[in-house]
């Protein structure tokens, strides 16, 4: 009977475990997906940036 014992308490264990890990990897999909986020909207941020340089230029070609 002892080893029954054993047996659950180490199943409830790894149980516990496995529930932390999966909190862990959810922690850490949000952080890579704000990650993300964050990189897309630079990303936009240096495309308008770009486009505005662009323009000052062509705006300066028709004027000289």
């Amino acid at each position: 009977m002892d080893i029954l014992v054993y047996i659950l308490s180490c199943a409830q264990e790894l149980q516990s475990d496995v529930a932390d890990a999966r909190l862990q990897a959810e922690a850490i999909h949000e952080a890579v997906h704000a990650h993300g986020e964050a990189a897309h909207l630079g990303i936009n941020r240096v495309l308008q940036a770009v486009e505005q340089v662009r323009g000052l230029y062509s705006i300066e070609a028709l004027s000289t």
